[in-house]
């Protein structure tokens, strides 16, 4: 069983697990994945295949560590994909991940997606946040900042940023959406 098996809603914004997405979905989460504008910014810049596309998102169902959603507007229209990797539900930590529709028009999609990650982490029980980004991605720095995350460390092209999470905070982010 994965870590969310059922769709997760928030603010109006409903959260998808992949592994419980049809191959239509897959294909089309592919095709922004692979899109040269999402994919400058990912540790593996690689073109990746359908089938190793379609057999990560399938071994999630089995994952305990990790999650991959992608995230609708109102049911209407896919405005991103979220992750929470390496999630400790004992230490309460998990590293994020988020990416855009490349073609989305909806304005403020960088906090909607922060948003429904907050939420999921919350309903997880989690406590702390983390991600990586690169040092050159001004616009995902500005947003995490905008978000409460705060830098850490540099690692060669990468700041380390984190967010304690705490009780307030769910209450404070959902004002914001």
């Amino acid at each position: 069983m994965g870590v969310i098996d059922v769709p997760f809603s928030v603010s109006g914004l409903v959260a998808i697990p992949f592994h419980i997405l049809s191959d239509t979905d897959l294909r089309q989460i592919l095709e922004w994945r692979n899109d040269d504008r999402i994919r400058r910014w990912m540790d593996n810049g690689e073109i990746i295949p359908w089938t190793t596309h379609r057999d990560f998102s399938r071994r999630l169902s089995d994952a305990n560590d990790r999650v991959y959603l992608r995230v609708d507007l109102g049911g209407d229209a896919s405005i991103g994909v979220i992750n929470l990797t390496d999630i400790d539900i004992r230490t309460k930590r998990a590293e994020l991940g988020l990416y855009r529709v490349p073609e989305t028009e909806v304005l403020g999609v960088g906090d909607k997606l922060m948003l429904v990650i907050h939420a999921l982490s919350y309903h997880l029980g989690l406590r702390r946040l983390s991600l990586r980004v690169y040092d050159s991605n001004a616009r995902a720095i500005k947003l995490y900042c905008r978000n409460g995350y705060a830098e850490r460390s540099r690692h060669g092209k990468h700041l380390l940023m984190e967010r304690d999470l705490r009780i307030g905070d769910a209450r404070q982010d959902a004002h914001r959406s």
